[in-house]
């Protein structure tokens, strides 16, 4: 549940489907749903290991997926936080590919 829940900003319709799925018992939905989300939670190793806190891959990570998806302008994260190097950006872009939202 971990990562539907930390990715519900990123993908809210997959979270209400998994949500829905687990409510009416169809166990098979909401395990294939959960599966989707929890391979789109990958989006949070995407920056290089050793170069960045753990916020920089979490906070840093789904600000950087919004941004792409086009939901918020920049992500830009407060400093210390750096943010993705464009190999990182280029790893967010391939989960969220991945996950079928872009």
């Amino acid at each position: 549940m971990r990562a539907a829940r930390a990715l519900g900003d990123v993908d809210p319709h997959g979270s209400v489907r998994h949500y829905e799925a687990a409510r009416r018992g169809d166990w098979a939905a909401a395990r294939a749903e959960q599966d989707r989300i929890a391979a789109l939670f990958a989006l949070v190793d995407a920056v290089e290991p050793g170069t960045a806190s753990g916020t920089t891959g979490g906070l840093g990570g789904r600000k950087t997926a919004l941004a792409l998806l086009g939901l918020i302008d920049t992500p830009v994260v407060s400093a210390p936080t750096r943010p993705h190097a464009p190999a990182e950006t280029a790893r967010v872009r391939a989960c969220l590919e991945e996950a079928g939202l872009l």
